[in-house]
């Protein structure tokens, strides 16, 4: 009898063991990955996660603490996912954060993303710095001015302005104000650095040391290359210091299916501005811009991948029909591209190819006219 007592005790200790021995290798399974407190802080607290969904299977075996911490994949969201776990989080008062106490980040990674969150609040806060100099000296001389991307994002949307790393500065003025623009800008102390003439149609770019540290500003004349079908209208953009909420949503889609989604920030722009102007944002004029714009088909989609991966429990999107996109092929080629992106491969043809994905069939023709114009320049 006592053999069997034996036994039954020696089963359970080594099970025991084994078990310790198990989570000592394997470690990071045991906590939240990386999408999963994106989940939860877009959330609330209310959803962990897509996990019946296949795009969001892969995207969150792509987007593992190793491949973010070790192989540089998707590096630039090491600062938010700092704020979430060491800010946001605590905060939320849920069963679910609760019942999971301790398993939310170890130590080891937590430091790591501290030192990520560091850097960008220093970079940062010198940008937004400068960039509001910068604005303010337009102003004065009767230039209107909308900013951009990562300084408009950085400041006015995320809750920490260390959460949005920005490369370099963007700014939107009317296409009759450029000349004066720079100008101003050389005054300034900015150089101007030399582009070919296709960069130009777009945006003239300056660079200058600030705080020993390089600071590149594109003026913008155009929200997006003529070339590539959409036809944005400038004039209508400039009600207030910012681009307006919808238009933002649109230009962001726009701008990020146009350089095939390779960073998954911008997904996580497009997440934030939703949580935190859910009331405000008019979705029926989004949309309907959209279609003005010609560029309905990268608004659905990047609204589309936003909700599944992002904010499974949004409802917001859902009186839009997706049928003219083609779901399947689009979502192959977003984790295509994120595959080429972590194995450090050229991912340039896939864009390319999602940006052709997106266009409507009667603009095809149109669009390859213009482009091989557009490259002879």
């Amino acid at each position: 009898m006592w053999d069997i007592y034996e036994r039954v005790l020696f089963k359970f200790l080594l099970y025991y063991q084994l078990r310790k021995i198990l989570y000592m290798i394997q470690g990071i399974k045991e906590f939240y990955t990386p999408l999963e407190l994106l989940n939860l802080y877009y959330s609330n607290g209310q959803c962990g996660g897509n996990r019946r969904n296949k795009l969001w299977q892969k995207m969150n075996s792509l987007l593992s603490w190793d491949n973010l911490l070790n192989h540089g994949y998707q590096w630039d969201l090491c600062p938010l996912l700092f704020f979430i776990i060491s800010k946001a989080l605590p905060k939320i008062n849920n069963s679910i954060l609760q019942q999971d106490q301790g398993k939310t980040c170890p130590k080891s990674i937590s430091s790591k993303l501290q030192e990520y969150y560091q850097r960008s609040l220093i970079r940062n806060m010198i940008l937004v710095d400068e960039l509001k100099r910068i604005v303010l000296e337009l102003k004065e001389n009767n230039i209107e001015v909308a900013t951009l991307k990562g300084g408009f994002l950085a400041e006015n949307v995320y809750k920490d302005i260390a959460c949005r790393p920005m490369g370099d500065l963007d700014i939107l003025i009317k296409d009759k104000d450029k000349e004066k623009c720079y100008k101003i800008l050389l005054n300034m102390g900015y150089e101007n650095v030399v582009e070919s003439a296709q960069i130009q149609m777009l945006h003239r770019s300056f660079c200058k040391k600030v705080r020993m540290m390089p600071v590149n500003i594109e003026i913008h004349h155009y929200l997006v290359k003529e070339v590539f079908i959409p036809k944005f209208n400038v004039e209508n953009v400039f009600f207030d210091k910012n681009i307006p909420l919808e238009y933002n949503l649109i230009y962001l889609s726009c701008h990020g299916i146009r350089h095939g989604l390779y960073r998954f920030l911008w997904l996580c722009d497009l997440a934030e501005i939703i949580k935190n102007n859910k009331e405000l944002i008019n979705w029926d004029k989004a949309y309907k811009k959209s279609i003005d714009y010609n560029i309905q088909k990268q608004f659905l989609f990047t609204m589309h991948l936003t909700t599944i991966l992002l904010l499974p429990t949004f409802s917001g999107m859902s009186n839009f029909s997706y049928k003219y996109l083609l779901p399947y092929i689009s979502e192959l080629l977003f984790i295509r591209i994120q595959k080429k992106i972590l194995n450090h491969a050229d991912e340039k043809r896939l864009r390319h190819l999602l940006s052709i994905c997106m266009m409507k069939i009667s603009d095809l023709k149109a669009f390859f006219q213009r482009y091989i114009q557009y490259r002879k320049m």
